[in-house]
């Protein structure tokens, strides 16, 4: 039995298949149960923490290893455990312990954020010192957040560390009720006072979204300080056997920061806005964006040449190079765009609709369906930028 997880790790090492121990259930119970109440608890439990591209790539890598599981299953006369089936349960036993042998797996969890998947997201992992989220998202999806830990197994008191990329409410807008429960809060240093005393915070955005607060970004509370804890630029924070690396990447606020942790980097908005195959669009909502410094951040996450990026809007990249300079190119089209109505004084109230027109047109343009520039929309309104 041992030799055959120890196998299956090492093989999905070599193939640089990252985070498929957990996710790699999902098809390998489809190949034995076929439909079984089993089958359809595991792959809703599953689906509900794996995006599109992790699914497909656990895939690949669950079929190349069923014969090594099939044959498991075929020589050992008995699972050795007590099972409330036959012999062919043995299948989730090796799964599970699969899972055991790297428990310190990143799990992307959609926040179905106004009813619309693939819009924001959080990044959940395990540590040696409790769950660690990175984003918290708005806490209008909290309930939503509960529901999807309790499915996993946790709860909400079990997040014992959160890491925020930046303090924007649908990124950091939860992160209270964390605390609340005890957990340590890692920001920027110039977003610290606004998470203690959130009264600026929340007033600049009530004059923004007015009525539609609460439905959009439900409530937000004061962090006890001795809570918060801001952080230096390149200092590695460890967490439970785990290691993050916060980097400064201002440009679009001046409190950001892209969090990295082995091979990858939690971008939050510095790396874009991209759902599904589609293009990526620089989120750009007042006072705090400034070009330069944003290009500058881009240039910084190239060298420091991480395996994937994590989209908080939304999920995983793997074709940095591309994406990154997709970004850089829409960020110059856009002020190229803005510009001279900038120069003619456009007030807020025109400039506004012309540049939400174009935003929408350029999403037909490059083939975006009807329901992801739905989701866009919502990811990152053009009315903001």
């Amino acid at each position: 039995m041992k030799l055959v997880i120890n196998d299956l790790y090492l093989w999905l090492n070599v193939q640089n298949i990252n985070h498929i121990y957990y996710f790699a259930i999902k098809p390998l119970l489809e190949f034995w149960f076929n439909g079984t109440s089993v089958l359809r608890y595991n792959v809703t439990h599953l689906l509900g923490v794996c995006g599109t591209d992790q699914r497909q790539r656990a895939q690949y890598g669950a079929y190349q290893c069923l014969p090594a599981l099939k044959e498991a299953v075929y020589w050992l006369p008995s699972p050795g455990i007590s099972l409330p089936c036959g012999k062919e349960l043995l299948i989730i036993y090796i799964a599970n312990e699969i899972c055991r042998v790297n428990e310190k797996i990143m799990k992307i969890i959609d926040l179905n954020f106004l009813d619309h998947s693939d819009t924001i997201a959080s990044f959940l992992l395990e540590s040696n010192d409790g769950l660690v989220l990175v984003e918290s998202g708005p806490y209008s999806t909290f309930t939503h957040l509960t529901k999807v830990l309790k499915e996993m197994g946790a709860k909400p008191e079990d997040v014992r560390h959160v890491l925020l990329t930046h303090i924007h409410l649908d990124h950091a807008g939860a992160a209270w009720a964390f605390a609340k429960n005890g957990a340590k809060v890692y920001v920027h240093p110039k977003g610290y006072k606004h998470l203690a005393n959130p009264e600026r915070l929340w007033a600049s955005a009530k004059r923004i979204y007015q009525d539609d607060m609460e439905y959009l970004w439900g409530d937000m509370q004061p962090i006890d300080a001795s809570l918060l804890h801001a952080v230096d630029d390149a200092h590695d924070l460890k967490i439970g056997g785990l290691n993050f690396t916060p980097w400064y990447t201002p440009g679009h606020a001046v409190h950001h920061i892209a969090w990295q942790h082995e091979g990858g980097i939690f971008t939050g908005d510095v790396g874009g806005v991209k759902i599904g195959n589609n293009l990526v669009a620089p989120p750009c909502p007042p006072p705090d964006i400034n070009i330069e410094d944003w290009k500058i951040s881009i240039q910084k996450l190239i060298q420091l040449k991480p395996e994937s990026l994590y989209l908080t809007h939304f999920g995983r990249v793997d074709d940095i190079e591309s994406h990154l300079s997709e970004l850089e190119a829409r960020l110059d089209k856009w002020a190229a765009w803005i510009y001279p109505y900038y120069q003619k004084g456009t007030p807020p109230e025109e400039l506004v609709p012309l540049f939400q027109a174009f935003s929408i047109e350029e999403m037909k343009e490059a083939k975006v369906s009807k329901p992801d520039i739905e989701r866009y929309l919502k990811a990152n309104p053009p009315w903001m930028s």
